[in-house]
């Protein structure tokens, strides 16, 4: 019954309290559905035409950078096998092990959503990506260990706003056939590999599907300035609150990154 999976558990910090101030601000819940609706993968794939610039590719990548096109322009994400489960507060995505391309597309779904969710709400996302025997079936039943422990590395683990992978899952994307496009998205330390909001804006600006689309960087720049901004207020605003350490953390990721993002200006 079960199958050898990467599974991403992901919980998105301050829902509890839009869904509280939902009851008497209805817009706030109808909004809220819309981010959520508009990430489903057949509304990405409508959103999403291809033109390459070749001038920003390097030579020995731009057969792949073509496949890459051909595939997402066709509707990759409605191909590939991805299975998406929402309830309250929390996302789960999972694919055959392996299958790179549908792998691939979770990582880059994952950036396009922490950078989505916060500009449009100021909510940060913590997860866990594991690997391991999982039943998962869309709009269906889902459980199995690799289910166990992703939940396990976002609720004790991860800690901070970052989607934090098991060290032989991340192992695994180290040694994949597209490490080359895949690696810019995570952050490593200490032998741990995770995706933050900050690396979600650097992978999308130099090694995403998305990054050859015209105006694309730009607007991703001015999204990541306009979130810096976001970052530090927050970080004042919950200064001395049990969150502190969070948004303290997740302000110094955003500020890690900030000369390499002007310099794509």
């Amino acid at each position: 019954m079960y199958s050898n999976k990467v599974i991403a558990f992901v919980d998105i910090l301050g829902f509890k309290s839009l869904i509280s101030r939902s009851e008497k601000e209805e817009a706030i819940a109808e909004s809220l559905l819309n981010v959520l609706t508009s990430l489903l993968p057949e509304q990405i794939q409508e959103e999403s035409s291809f033109q390459i610039n070749y001038d920003r590719i390097p030579k020995e990548q731009v057969e792949e950078v073509e496949k890459l096109a051909k595939l997402f322009s066709k509707g990759v994400f409605g191909q590939c096998d991805i299975k998406i489960s929402y309830f309250s507060d929390c996302i789960v995505l999972s694919a055959p092990a392996e299958d790179e391309m549908s792998c691939f597309m979770i990582f880059e779904y994952l950036a396009k959503l922490m950078v989505r969710v916060f500009e449009e709400y100021n909510l940060l996302l913590r997860g866990g990506i594991s690997m391991g025997k999982l039943y998962h079936e869309q709009a269906g039943p889902l459980f199995g260990p690799a289910m166990v422990d992703a939940y396990e590395i976002e609720s004790k683990l991860a800690i901070y706003p970052r989607i934090l992978l098991e060290k032989n899952t991340f192992r695994g994307v180290k040694s994949t056939e597209r490490n080359t496009y895949m690696l810019p998205l995570f952050s490593e330390k200490n032998g741990e590999g995770y995706i933050t909001l900050a690396s979600a804006y650097q992978y999308l600006a130099t090694s995403s599907t998305m990054a050859t689309i015209p105006n694309f960087l730009d607007q991703l720049i001015n999204g990541y300035t306009s979130s810096l901004s976001k970052s530090i207020e927050l970080a004042e605003k919950f200064k001395g609150s049990k969150h502190e350490d969070k948004y303290e953390w997740a302000l110094n990721e955003m500020r890690s990154i900030e000369d390499e993002m002007k310099s794509l200006g």
